[in-house]
Formats: structure tokens, C-alpha cells, sequence
């Protein structure tokens, strides 16, 4: 019997998140322009919106079941995602010091003082100084924690009404705001006018339309038996966006490219029967996702810059791109394993005390 867990999301996760750590370090680095490339790869931040309005969407049964408000919902998914955020933020903030010998106390008080939101995955609500973070990339984390409380509250409270009228209504308030405003999706926590933040526009825009990539793979499973023909154009519409986005970036084309993947999204979690997909190395690696995203932009920041500069050669850029994928995927495995053994002994001493 097929292994309905059994899909290609997994490999997904891993090919996105190497396309974002490239797009980020082009941004420091500036290779693609001597290759006559645009890479607009920040679409692989939709990618993972859209992946976590799908799980928000699927996994609502069991979820309401001991998650009874928005509130619940944003505890839960802080308490699993924080300890990472913060061993990251502390993971940059050392490298900083590093790099910066001449702080002093008073300056690393006032640093901390000015991240204040930024220390609690709070800035995604517009209170900062828009682009002027730590760890810069990390404002999609906070977005996620934000963009999920509403949607979990409304998914709870008017489920029916919301996927049908409200969450259409989202989508096109906001890339209609964000087409006309920066003429393509890649919106950053700043915020305009009386108060537009982008960043959460974008971010509920993105998971309300992973409502409907879930709503796809459901009524494909309820219709169809085989999906190998499913399969195939999802593989297809990934790599149409990949492909283009890699050419042709800040485009009004990206919210195509948001269409297109939200369909992706919804048949890669077609069951497959490929042994690829279950291999424990690539279910391992998948796992790493999260923290090679929390932990890349250091390396493009502060430590990369600070240790080897900023090389003009595309030669000396290329070398620098590979070593820079594989200190991060190798940093990645040993952070989960520390705050992962970190968690696991706070949690332990916590229930011996609770025992007492």
C-alpha cells in the first residue's frame, strides 16, 4: 500500500531553500549580473508561505481539537520555532562582536536595546526601523508567526466563509496593493503610510493561497486515481518558476509566478511512490531546511565579508558561493543537534522541578 506521507514536498523544500541562499548571497556578492542573470529567486520565499498555508489548512482537525483560539495556535508554533530563532539571533550576534571588536558595552546595550522586537520575532508587526535587522532574513519567521494567528483564528471561527470569500478577497487586495506599489512580490518589513506593511501583506497573501494549493491536492485525490500526470505538471510549473524567476526578477510577472506555484504546491504533495522521496537522507536533510534559512544570513553578512571580503573575480565569487552552501548546510546539522539537546534538557529539568 502507498505511503500517503510519501511525497515530493521534501525535495522542495531542500531545492528552494539552496535557491534563497543563493539569491541572498548575489545580494551581497553580485555574481548573477556578471552572468547576465536577474535571479529573482526571493519567489522561493512564496514557496514556503505557500507550503505553511497548506499544513495550516490540512492540519485544522486535529489541531482544533486542543487549539481553541488564534492565541493557542501562535504559542504552539512559537514554543517550536523560537528556540531556533534565538539560537540564531545569538549565532549572529556573536559573529557580529567578532567582527566589530570595538563595541562596548554601551554600544552592545543599545544594539540589543534597538533589536528589541527583532530579539522576539515581533518586528513582522511594524514597530522597527523597516530594513535594519540582525538577521535580516529572519523577518519571514516573524511574518509566519503573525500571518498564521489570524488565519488560525478565522479558519476556526468562520472556516466556510473565509476560504470563500475573505481569503480571495486577501489575495487580491494585497498583490493588487503590491503590484501597483513595488511592481513585484518582493515586499520586506516596512511599512508605509498610515500603516501598510508589506511583509504581512505578502505573507497572508501567500498562505491564503495555500488554502487553496490544499484545497487542489484534496479534490485531485477525491477525483482522480493515478496522479503521475499531476505530478508531472507540478514538476513542470516548479521548474517553469525556477527557470524564469532566475532570468527575469522585480517583475510584475512574480505574482504568475505565485499562481503558478501555489498549483505546484498543491500536487507535490500528491503521494508518490518514489523510494527518493522516502529516503531517510533526504527526509534528514529536508529537516534542515529551517535552520539553514535562519542561519545563512550571518554568513553572507558578517562572517563571509568579514573573513574573505568582497572579491571582484566571478571566479573567486563562484568558489566563495560553494564553500558558503556547504558551511551552512554543515553549521545547519550541528545547530539543530545543539538547540535540539538544549530543548530536550530545559524540558527535562522543567519536569523534574514540576515533579518536586
Amino acid at each position: 500500500m502507498m505511503n500517503t506521507k510519501n511525497n515530493a514536498i521534501t525535495i522542495w523544500r531542500i531545492i528552494f531553500t539552496y535557491i534563497i541562499l543563493i539569491f541572498h548571497f548575489d545580494n551581497k556578492y553580485h555574481f548573477a549580473w556578471d552572468l547576465s542573470l536577474g535571479l529573482g529567486w526571493y519567489i522561493g520565499v512564496e514557496f514556503f508561505f505557500i507550503v505553511s498555508g497548506y499544513l495550516l489548512y490540512m492540519g485544522m482537525d486535529k489541531l482544533s481539537l486542543k487549539l481553541h483560539s488564534g492565541w493557542d495556535y501562535f504559542v504552539y508554533r512559537y514554543k517550536k520555532i523560537y528556540p531556533f530563532y534565538l539560537g540564531a539571533f545569538v549565532f549572529s550576534f556573536i559573529f557580529l562582536l567578532i567582527a566589530n571588536r570595538s563595541m562596548g558595552i554601551t554600544d552592545v546595550v543599545k544594539f540589543l536595546s534597538d533589536h528589541f522586537f527583532e530579539i522576539f520575532a515581533l518586528h513582522g508587526i511594524g514597530l522597527d526601523d523597516g530594513w535594519n535587522h540582525l538577521n535580516n532574513t529572519a523577518w519571514f519567521i516573524s511574518i509566519l508567526f503573525i500571518s498564521g494567528l489570524i488565519i488560525y483564528h478565522c479558519l476556526l471561527k468562520w472556516k466556510d466563509n473565509f476560504c470563500n470569500f475573505v481569503a480571495p478577497i486577501i489575495i487580491m487586495i494585497s498583490f493588487s496593493y503590491l503590484y501597483r506599489a513595488n511592481h513585484n512580490i518582493d515586499a520586506v518589513t516596512q511599512v508605509s503610510g498610515f500603516y501598510i506593511n508589506q511583509a504581512l501583506m505578502r505573507g497572508l497573501a501567500d498562505m491564503c493561497l495555500g488554502i487553496f494549493a490544499a484545497k487542489t491536492k484534496i479534490y485531485i485525490s477525491k477525483k482522480y486515481n493515478s496522479f503521475r500526470l499531476f505530478r508531472f505538471i507540478g514538476f513542470g510549473c516548479f521548474m517553469f518558476v525556477i527557470l524564469c524567476s532566475m532570468k527575469f526578477s522585480y517583475a510584475t510577472t512574480d505574482f504568475l509566478y505565485a499562481l503558478i506555484l501555489t498549483v505546484a504546491v498543491g500536487m507535490a504533495f500528491l503521494p508518490t511512490e518514489s523510494k527518493i522521496c522516502q529516503n531517510k537522507i533526504i527526509q534528514s536533510w529536508s529537516s534542515l531546511t529551517l535552520c539553514m534559512y535562519l542561519l545563512h544570513d550571518a554568513f553572507r553578512t558578517i562572517i563571509f565579508p568579514h573573513f574573505f571580503g568582497i572579491p571582484q573575480a566571478l571566479g573567486t565569487k563562484v568558489l566563495l558561493l560553494i564553500l558558503y552552501l556547504v558551511m551552512v548546510t554543515i553549521s545547519a546539522i550541528l545547530f539543530k543537534y545543539v538547540i535540539s539537546g538544549i530543548i530536550k534538557l530545559v524540558s527535562g529539568v522543567a519536569l523534574r522541578l514540576n515533579r518536586t
